[in-house]
């Protein structure tokens, strides 16, 4: 598993902004309110709506009463005349009739006045004028009843009860025309409220869709850093800060589960310890930065050598070790040998810097599986000793556990 540089967010100082529960909360309270807020607001406007329209119909009764009591009083008219002119008592009937009718339209007409400006006003004129002009359509007919004919003529055809008829015409267009402009005005008044109770209903919406739209990326940002909090924190806990490689903790784990899975699945397991020649010099000559720079340009050089199934640590200091599976066993030693070559090889070549040019070289203890420890401390110590044996024996090559044997001293 070999590792490759990857960049990292930095973070960024902040203002002090709400905790992630907070945000929640509002994300949960805020929309409530303004929902709440929008119920409220729909239901003042429906009540007001509702309270318009009635009175919108309360005033198209209004005027529809006052245009039957006209046609009221000009159907008791009618039958007055018809019973002057025959004599007859049945055309006396619509006559009553209409009578009745008529009070009744301006009894109701009375409990409505408060609606339109001006009926306070004109239905008691109204009232008046309609007795007087009943008061003259009935002493005809009680003029007739009596046998006076010509009497009862004579007062129909003066100009008294021409004068009042117009007069109550007159004051009933009035009324009607006011009963109208107030209906024009509600109208309107109900229009405009429509109008506004949908442009409340929209705002709010767009409010709402807005504050939840922040809200939401607040809360998601604030997700993001701690997931990538914790990323990096499990991240740090297994690699090294400074060349990102696996750190010794990872590895030894790492190396425990690949023991197992050896012994399970019968293959081959070795780890090459690494270790840098005159990496110190370079430390106590040139500093710890340029000490810094040479340890991750090993560490990449150290990554593109490694296949993608070995793993690659750093142990601590100029020290690295790989872990390298064989499916051959424990007797495929060739493979090893030539991994163990290319890494003696891309170290026998200087790294370059600003500075200059950096010789170095690299030492490499091989422990091999069983044979060189079943634990992951006994393969470390084994390949410690192979390193120990790399170095005493002259530097910049390596060394197998098994060489022990050969050189015990």
């Amino acid at each position: 598993m070999a590792q490759s540089n990857g960049g990292y967010r930095r973070f960024f100082g902040r203002l002090p902004l709400p905790s992630l529960e907070l945000k929640i909360l509002l994300g949960m309270f805020i929309p409530t309110i303004l929902f709440l807020l929008l119920l409220f607001a729909f239901s003042y406007s429906a009540t007001e709506l509702f309270r318009s329209q009635f009175r919108m119909e309360n005033l198209e009764h209004e005027q529809f009463l006052v245009n039957r009591a006209i046609s009221d009083l000009k159907d008791a008219e009618s039958g007055q005349r018809g019973f002057l002119i025959t004599g007859i008592p049945s055309y006396l009937d619509p006559y009553r009739i209409a009578r009745k009718n008529l009070l009744i339209d301006l009894q109701e007409l009375s409990l409505h006045t408060g609606l339109v400006p001006g009926f306070s006003e004109d239905l008691p004129q109204l009232n008046g004028l309609v007795n007087v002009e009943l008061g003259e359509l009935q002493e005809p007919i009680a003029l007739r009843k009596s046998g006076s004919i010509d009497a009862a003529k004579k007062k129909v055809m003066s100009s008294i009860s021409e004068h009042t008829m117009e007069s109550i015409r007159q004051l009933s267009l009035r009324m009607v025309d006011q009963s109208q402009a107030a209906i024009r005005m509600d109208q309107k008044t109900v229009v405009e409220r429509e109008h506004r109770l949908v442009w409340v209903g929209l705002l709010t919406a767009i409010l709402i869709i807005v504050m939840l739209s922040m809200l939401y990326k607040m809360i998601h940002r604030d997700i993001e850093d701690r997931r990538f909090l914790m990323d990096r924190l499990e991240y740090g806990s297994t690699h090294d800060s400074l060349t990102h490689l696996y750190n010794r903790a990872f590895f030894t784990e790492n190396l425990q589960t690949a023991l197992y899975s050896a012994v399970r699945e019968r293959h081959g397991l070795a780890i090459l310890l690494i270790d840098l020649d005159g990496f110190k010099q370079v430390n106590d000559r040139l500093g710890h930065q340029v000490g810094d720079a040479v340890l991750v340009e090993v560490a990449r050089r150290l990554e593109r050598i490694s296949r993608e199934n070995d793993t690659l640590a750093r142990l601590g200091g100029d020290e690295f070790v790989l872990l390298f599976h064989s499916p051959e066993g424990d007797q495929d030693l060739s493979a090893l040998a030539l991994m163990a070559e290319r890494l003696v090889s891309i170290f026998s070549m200087p790294i370059f810097l600003d500075l200059g040019e950096i010789p170095l070289g690299a030492s490499i203890g091989i422990a091999v599986f069983p044979s060189g420890g079943s634990t992951p401390d006994a393969l470390l110590r084994s390949a410690d000793q192979a390193l120990y044996l790399a170095k005493k024996s002259g530097r910049n090559r390596y060394c197998f556990h098994t060489d022990l044997t050969l050189n015990p001293s």
